[in-house]
């Protein structure tokens, strides 16, 4: 779709889609995580809890349609008027699966949500070429959203076939309540770090530099999303069941960390080095804004892989919001330094993102160990091994860049044969420099155990 687009719609887009992620955040992920937390949940508390999620819902779409034509005048692009009609329709629809997600992911049956995506999303996408091969501009992307959206809600709908049953003002909810609440709030902090980005720049830059931001933020987070969002919505419902066993939860915690380590570090290495390539070889020369923003964010993934698991058990074990009185005292400080940045354009505001988590990614960890169930000498000691051999991983990148731009026989390399390369060395490198520590040893170790049992048990159930 970056081909067939201009920077401008995806810029006029990420206006309205920005308020539709965190409304959906809000009604979804935060109150649905209160439902999969809690280990005695009865019929009728999940029945009035879905009254409840769709009531809010319900409102939030409005407020986006009513945000529309605000937003239309604000930034003078009456397009925003017919996509905030949409975006908030799509909110009320979502408010009738929330719970059916989450009882999905709460049976651990993630396949449901993987066949679903599988099957919808090239109907999404050949809907939005089309028109905008036809010259839709910016509602092209609107149609493959509702596409997506419709065929993912119809086939979860189908597949939990729950219904709910009338409220019933004698059953409480109360605890489900607090704890989506305390969600909702840490929801709210985390969307103004990552979103309100979009409205500075269209403020103080023009559109184009949003589209240059939502892009590069996109790039980031749909392949790491892909990778890592489904290890994080297993990891909640692993922890809230072993919520009341603090050495299961912190052995869960330094295994999962060196998995997300393995699988992902090496990754985005490659990314802070070469996303500007990147971005040229999937989207085209001029998004090589795109690509340096990009790289930004991925050395905020490599930072969050430190605190995700840790914050994952707190939350499990009831405290959603623990470490978040760090990111709302630093919050003013990041609010006018992208003020201030945003006249540089969307590369200067994302740096400005860097270094504000840079500041709070100490805090947080302290935060979320102090005075807590889970010893934290083990805890940090584990962050300091990964630190140790992402760091010696960065600079053995750093020479094999330099190394294939020195000695390739060509001026100007293929990129995929670079990025190819690239990564190639920095899985070897990270893999060879962590085995070298006991744990992640013994983690691949342990894994290669229960695969082992797992296939002999497979084996001896297979018919002679």
């Amino acid at each position: 779709m970056a081909r067939l687009l201009d920077p401008d719609d995806f810029g006029i887009i990420a206006l309205v889609l920005v308020l539709y992620n965190f409304f959906s955040q809000v009604s979804g992920f935060a109150f649905s995580r209160a439902l999969i937390q809690n280990p005695d949940l009865s019929v009728q508390q999940a029945s009035n809890f879905f009254w409840l999620v769709l009531s809010l819902s319900t409102f939030f779409g409005l407020g986006v349609i009513a945000l529309g034509p605000i937003l239309a005048g604000f930034y003078d692009h009456p397009e925003l008027i017919w996509l905030g009609l949409g975006y908030g329709l799509m909110l009320v629809l979502d408010g009738t699966v929330v719970l059916h997600r989450a009882l999905i992911q709460r049976a651990m049956r993630y396949e449901v949500l993987f066949w679903a995506s599988l099957i919808t999303s090239p109907f999404s996408l050949a809907g939005g070429v089309a028109l905008a091969l036809a010259g839709a501009g910016v509602y092209a992307l609107l149609a493959q959203a509702i596409i997506g959206g419709l065929g993912m809600r119809l086939i979860i709908l189908k597949y939990v076939g729950w219904q709910p049953y009338a409220y019933d003002r004698g059953t409480r909810v109360r605890s489900l309540v607090r704890f989506g609440g305390l969600s909702f709030f840490a929801q709210l902090v985390d969307f103004v770090y990552r979103q309100s980005q979009v409205f500075i720049l269209g403020r103080f830059a023009s559109v184009a530099d949003i589209g240059f931001y939502n892009r590069g933020q996109a790039l980031f987070q749909r392949p790491l999303g892909q990778l890592m969002n489904p290890l994080i919505q297993v990891f909640f419902p692993v922890l809230a069941a072993r919520q009341h066993n603090p050495a299961a939860v912190e052995r869960f915690i330094l295994q999962s960390s060196w998995l997300l380590a393995f699988a992902l570090i090496p990754m985005l290495i490659v990314v802070t080095y070469a996303g500007p390539q990147i971005a040229i070889l999937l989207l085209g020369p001029e998004w090589l804004t795109a690509g340096e923003v990009m790289s930004c964010f991925a050395l905020v993934g490599m930072l969050s892989i430190l605190v995700k698991p840790v914050s994952q058990a707190f939350s499990a074990m009831g405290a959603p919001a623990k470490a978040l009185s760090s990111r709302i005292a630093l919050l003013p400080l990041f609010l006018v330094s992208c003020v201030w940045a945003a006249p540089q354009g969307a590369v200067a505001v994302a740096w400005i993102y860097v270094s504000i988590i840079v500041l709070n990614t100490p805090l947080s960890i302290f935060l979320l160990l102090r005075r807590s169930k889970i010893r934290p000498m083990p805890v940090l000691l584990n962050m300091l091994a990964i630190i140790f051999v992402t760091s010696l991983t960065y600079l053995g990148v750093g020479q094999s860049r330099i190394f294939f731009d020195r000695f390739i026989e060509s001026e100007t390399p293929p990129l995929l044969s670079m990025l190819i390369a690239l990564t190639i060395a920095a899985y070897l490198i990270y893999y060879l420099a962590g085995l070298c520590l006991r744990e992640p040893r013994e983690l691949l170790l342990g894994l290669v155990k229960k695969i082992g049992k797992l296939s002999r048990k497979t084996s001896d159930h297979c018919p002679s």
